[in-house]
């Protein structure tokens, strides 16, 4: 669990940590490590995951993935490595949940890796929809109606009240989500006449 992983993270820095007089001129606020052990404990931890301990999200929303873009990001991976990890939150005793990552999950599979660089935090359902759809947005661009999908679950989730507080956590527009939206509504309410 994330907490034991905490926990022995935190029994290796202070067995790594120097005497007292050793570290009397670290005290200063800009060397402050005692922020940095706190950050560690409220956001998560890096650890190496098998791969095969890792299942997908059922909040993903991008719908296809390019099987082209997932081998140049293998090939790009086998060349100079991993260069962001993936996000993970624990759902049961050694198996996580791919919160962030898929298409470097997927080239990892590819590459038959064993393990991969992961962050592990836990969260919940709904922190788990918004951080997947905010990975999502910095990679591979999705479709506007698979972010209405995100938009739309999230919000029928309560996970944010409104459009507008849903845009401000999100970090965009307002006028971009209601538009997404719309465009999923209307797919849903369309018929072909034949």
């Amino acid at each position: 669990s994330v907490k034991e992983m905490l926990a022995q993270q935190q029994s290796v820095q202070t067995e790594e940590t120097p005497a007292a007089s050793d570290t009397d001129h670290l005290n200063s606020p800009e060397l402050n490590t005692s922020h940095q052990t706190e950050l560690v404990h409220t956001n998560g931890v890096i650890a190496e995951i098998n791969i095969d301990h890792i299942r997908v999200s059922p909040f993903q929303p991008r719908l296809t993935f390019s099987e082209t873009a997932i081998e140049d990001l293998a090939n790009s991976i086998a060349a100079v490595g991993l260069a962001k990890p993936i996000t993970v939150r624990p759902i049961g005793v050694g198996i996580f949940e791919l919160i962030g990552g898929e298409r470097r999950w997927r080239a990892h599979k590819l590459l038959g890796r064993e393990t991969i660089t992961s962050y592990v935090r836990e969260m919940d359902d709904v922190m788990a929809r918004i951080l997947a759809l905010t990975d999502n947005e910095g990679q591979e661009v999705l479709t506007e109606y698979e972010r209405g999908q995100s938009y739309a679950s999230i919000l029928e989730s309560g996970g944010e009240p409104s459009i507008r507080a849903l845009a401000r956590r999100l970090g965009v527009n307002h006028s971009i989500v209601s538009r997404c939206l719309l465009l999923m509504n209307k797919k849903k309410n369309t018929t072909f006449l034949f």
